[in-house]
């Protein structure tokens, strides 16, 4: 009676033990997902930053030139 009661105990610590380390496996998994997504979108949140003050930039430089090439008004 007493070895059967501890055979079954075993067995179930023992499936414990295998289904919490599937478990871990797949929460490892989610967060290295999850790292690489956010890692993708920092990339592209940087690239669209880095493409957007480039394009204001040259806005910005293009309205310079334009200032300084119009005619000044005359002063009485």
């Amino acid at each position: 009676m007493l070895t059967g009661r501890l055979a079954t105990v075993s067995s179930e610590r023992d499936s414990a033990t295998a289904e919490a380390g599937r478990e871990r496996s797949y929460a490892e998994q989610r967060v290295t997902d999850v790292r690489a997504a956010l890692e993708q979108q920092l990339t592209q949140m940087r690239a669209d930053l880095d493409q957007a003050r480039t394009s204001e930039r040259e806005q910005r430089t293009r309205a310079d030139r334009a200032e300084a090439q119009a005619p000044r008004p005359k002063q009485k």
